[in-house]
């Protein structure tokens, strides 16, 4: 999206500005012709035009006269019309005169008119005076006519001359006029260019704006690294498919933080862009609609018969993957959340397909899956509301079986999340009340010496109801809640050790404490440990941490860093679970780690000849090849003890040699450790 700058918006205002300051300047200066106009033509009304009217009056007036004076001469008219005419002319020549007087004051050409008009005047009289005497008429008359003749040319004459002073006025009037009209005429014709433009200007910038507003309004309802509809606009679709049938999928792709911690984001936001065109064309196939609520999850919202469900083998494969990749009691949960969801939309299959082909880049090759859990509306939910909630519990429940797999939602699904939350919120007031207690179990050298040191383990009594370790253990690890208590359980441990060490000094016993991946990748880990250590003042040699292969993988360049860090501190430290993890030997041998702990699922069944005694041996060559002591959990009969003997491993856990027990039972069995064979 193009956003307007601050250079741009002062332009708009400085266009704005300049129009006003225009149309400011415009009035003023139109105001100012004005005023002008009237001082112009005030002069021209008042003075110019009138008197121009006033010397034509006089010159009718005195035309008149001297054509009285004719008429009567050819006895035209009787005395009586002859006297009258002459009297009302003569009183208008005389009015006349003193109104030139008064129009053109000082003029050198009114003084002959007003000669003239004073030769002319008598004339009336004398002309009836020769005409009452018959003698006298001939020749007299004649000159007494020409007299009258020569006066009126000569007032006319002078009279010309005072039109054209006034006509001079008059045009320079009409020139000012002209000029100021011209004047004002351009100046309305500048602003009208100017608006024009400004408003061609204005047209621009709302058209931009309007632009803009659109682009923003695009930016707020889509995801702008993938352009997929965003989770705004998706909660306002939901809003509108009450009523309608609808599933939704709710999808994760699997391991995508690492690939934003090995490859940088910039080839994760790549990797995310090329993933949403294939679950959108894959969705889209089946009339799906694909929004992206946040870093890794997508939404699928399928409508009506296109989110038909497949052949039940889809569902009964994806029971058994949950059930293959889940240990234990979880295994056992996902799989019978899953074997009562129903069918798997065949859409769905179609979103997993999609991801199956590997996404290459340059020289890197990546193979993300997607792990995805739907939910129908209203089949399953009454409430649209509901919907994601659903979606989102199925999702939780396919990730935890191991991801890249499909779960509908189902009640045992919902039973199992409300059953987790309630857990969770219960276990966040168990070391404030005290609930959370340790357990010890004993540990034997198979070389005789008996008691090797004791395994830490967590217990926690709730009410009168001891919650197993693996209930509870995977709702702390997921909440964050095993940062605290696993520092509380380090400095029991490191507690009890510190009294077990003054209990017997001589013997070198050993606490083994559980370290959970979430401890273990904290920042401040290292720390932790070291004020612990201070705080209870316990030998740290007689203290072992126990973390998993698959943790020290994660990062294994922090891992042997941190490894060393915890060696300094003298720790004894042992990879737990030894043999269900990837751990590379070569990465193996450079851990400075002091033990292996072979898992119980080797032990379990082992028997002479079979692939886990195989397996079992081979592993403690090759660990004291390495330097290292190894311990087998799990052992719960004497013949296993024997075996394991036999084949050199160095130490054993399980009940054959002790059970789980308070640190009270278990100072007992320092003071009374059975005897060893």
């Amino acid at each position: 999206m193009q956003v307007q700058g601050r250079g741009f918006r002062w332009g708009v205002y400085g266009v704005l500005t300049l129009v006003i300051v225009a149309g400011l300047g415009l009035s003023a200066f139109m105001a100012n012709k004005a005023e002008n106009f009237g001082k112009a033509l005030r002069p021209l009304l008042n003075v110019n035009l009138p008197a121009y009217e006033h010397l034509a009056e006089f010159e009718h007036a005195v035309l008149l006269y001297q054509l009285a004076l004719n008429k009567y001469a050819t006895q035209s008219i009787d005395h009586d019309r002859f006297v009258m005419l002459t009297t009302n002319q003569r009183e208008d020549m005389k009015r006349g005169l003193e109104i030139l007087l008064r129009d053109f004051p000082g003029h050198t050409d009114v003084a002959p008119i007003r000669a003239a008009s004073s030769r002319l005047l008598p004339l009336a009289g004398r002309l009836d005076g020769m005409l009452a005497d018959p003698t006298n008429a001939g020749s007299g008359t004649r000159d007494l006519l020409q007299q009258a003749n020569r006066y009126t040319n000569d007032i006319r004459d002078q009279l010309v001359q005072l039109k054209h002073d006034a006509t001079t006025g008059l045009e320079q009037a009409q020139a000012l006029t002209h000029t100021n009209i011209e004047s004002m005429s351009r100046l309305v014709h500048a602003y009208t260019l100017l608006t024009l433009a400004a408003s061609l200007f204005m047209m621009y910038h709302v058209r931009a704006r309007l632009r803009s507003e659109h682009q923003l309004a695009i930016q707020a309802s889509h995801d702008p690294l993938t352009d997929l509809a965003n989770r705004r606009s998706f909660e306002r679709r939901l809003r509108h498919i009450k009523g309608q049938p609808h599933t939704l999928a709710l999808g994760m792709i699997d391991r995508f933080d690492r690939v934003v911690g090995g490859l940088g984001y910039t080839f994760a936001d790549r990797l995310m862009r090329e993933i949403a065109q294939r679950v959108r064309a894959a969705a889209e196939q089946h009339g799906g609609e694909v929004f992206r609520l946040d870093g890794a999850t997508l939404a699928v919202l399928y409508r009506g018969k296109e989110a038909s469900t497949a052949p039940g083998t889809a569902a009964s494969n994806a029971a058994k993957t949950a059930a293959s990749t889940a240990a234990g009691a979880e295994s056992h949960t996902v799989a019978s959340m899953v074997g009562g969801a129903g069918a798997t939309p065949d859409a769905l299959e179609t979103l997993r397909e999609a991801m199956r082909r590997p996404f290459r880049f340059g020289k890197h090759e990546v193979f993300p899956s997607l792990s995805l859990g739907s939910a129908d509306y209203p089949a399953q939910c009454s409430d649209v509301g509901q919907l994601l909630t659903h979606a989102d519990a199925a999702l939780r429940a396919a990730r935890e079986a191991g991801g890249d797999i499909v779960i509908p939602y189902s009640d045992a699904i919902s039973q199992q999340t409300r059953h987790n939350l309630h857990r969770e919120a219960q276990l966040a007031h168990a070391l404030e009340r005290d609930e959370l207690v340790l357990h010890y179990q004993p540990q034997e050298r198979l070389d005789g010496s008996g008691l090797a040191g004791f395994e830490a383990l967590l217990r926690w009594r709730h009410g009168d109801a001891l919650i197993p370790p693996a209930e509870f253990i995977p709702i702390a690890e997921e909440s964050g809640l095993i940062i605290p208590i696993g520092a509380w359980v380090l400095e029991q441990a490191c507690r009890q050790a510190r009294l077990w060490q003054e209990l017997a000094p001589d013997r070198p016993l050993v606490v083994a404490v559980n370290i959970s991946p979430r401890q273990f990748g904290h920042p401040d880990f290292l720390n932790r440990v070291s004020g612990i250590l201070a705080e209870t003042g316990v030998d740290p040699t007689r203290i072992e941490l126990e973390i998993t292969e698959s943790m020290l993988m994660q990062d294994h360049g922090r891992s042997e860093h941190l490894l060393r860090a915890l060696r300094e501190l003298r720790l004894q430290l042992a990879i737990d679970d030894f043999g269900t993890g990837y751990s590379s030997l070569a990465y193996l041998k450079r851990f400075p780690v002091d033990k292996l702990k072979i898992d119980q699922s080797f032990i379990r069944s082992l028997r002479p000849g079979g692939n886990d005694a195989a397996i079992v041996r081979a592993m403690i060559n090759m660990a004291h090849h390495l330097g290292l002591r190894v311990i087998a959990e799990g052992v719960e009969t004497a013949t296993q003890r024997e075996w394991l003997r036999d084949w050199g491993c160095d130490e054993i856990q399980g009940y054959w040699y002790g059970k789980p027990m308070p640190a009270e039972s278990a100072g007992f069995f320092i003071t009374e450790a059975p005897a060893s064979a």
